[in-house]
């Protein structure tokens, strides 16, 4: 299984500079025949099972390196299982038909389930643009550009956009903090939750604190400049998000949405800024006053 998952591991870094939007990605795409000539019929059920949701996690993982602003719904998510599921079926075509018809299906599904990605990108180049990739930083800088003071942050915390490692998180809980995080990339644990924060439900009244770091915040500015951005989900997720607090609580996060926070009732939720030291960022801190 291990040596599986390595070549799976190859073959996605091989083919993660393609541009999939791309008319002739089918024909750049690599494949790697040691999948086919690998003991797959010796896998049970099980382990079958375990591989398609292994390759689906990698192949997502992929995509958000390359581009953060990816989301794909549940629906794609299932969709791309059962294409790593026909390609790894023992009786799916000769390795040559497979290869072809297995870049066919992901560049079909991209299109799919990016289509404001493949307008803008079916006519660039094969070889992809520079990534826009995230990063998970220290828990310190994070802290630091958000005005964070650790002994005034109200219990319990969610941090939206937590990071693979979950590492603000797992600082927080060493100081004694009550403390949850959601990351669509983190691996699932007693205080890490793998979903997606368009997908999470913030229950009204439950957190004392809210953080978020360059994630919904970030994503919800880029959604909001796009001629087709999905920005009213993201606007009410928001409000669901502030409604999540109790009083007193406060939602920490960068960059600013000053396109929203001007509609916040100023009788129900306070609003202080300051600028982060990055160039375009500052950040902001809403607290919720009864």
């Amino acid at each position: 299984m291990q040596a599986l998952k390595k070549i799976i591991d190859q073959q996605l870094k091989a083919n993660s500079h393609i541009n999939l939007f791309n008319d002739n990605a089918a024909e750049a795409f690599v494949y790697n025949i040691q999948l086919r000539n690998h003991s797959l019929q010796a896998l049970n059920e099980n382990e079958r099972d375990e591989l398609v949701n292994y390759t689906t996690e990698q192949a997502l993982k992929t995509c958000f390196g390359v581009n953060q602003y990816y989301r794909f719904s549940k629906e794609a998510v299932l969709e791309l299982k059962q294409i790593y599921r026909s390609v790894f079926n023992l009786n799916y075509l000769t390795q040559e038909d497979a290869m072809r018809k297995h870049a066919q299906n992901i560049q079909q599904w991209i299109r799919k389930y990016q289509p404001a990605y493949s307008r803008y990108f079916e006519k660039q180049d094969e070889t992809l643009p520079e990534a826009v990739p995230c990063f998970e930083y220290t828990p310190e800088l994070q802290i630091g550009l958000l005005g964070i003071e650790l002994h005034q942050l109200k219990q319990p915390v969610l941090d939206i956009g937590c990071g693979e490692n979950a590492r603000l998180v797992l600082f927080l809980k060493d100081k004694g903090i009550d403390v949850q995080g959601i990351d669509r990339l983190c691996t699932e644990s007693d205080i890490a939750h793998c979903t997606d924060w368009l997908d999470y439900r913030y229950e009204p009244a439950s957190w004392g604190s809210i953080i978020s770091h360059l994630s919904f915040t970030n994503h919800f500015r880029h959604q909001h400049i796009q001629a087709d951005g999905n920005h009213e989900a993201y606007a009410r997720k928001y409000m669901e998000i502030i409604h999540s607090l109790k009083p007193g609580g406060s939602f920490y996060y960068s960059p600013g949405l000053e396109f929203i926070e001007s509609y916040l009732p100023p009788e129900l939720y306070g609003i202080s800024t300051h600028q982060t030291g990055i160039d375009g960022f500052n950040a902001t801190i809403v607290t919720r006053l009864t």
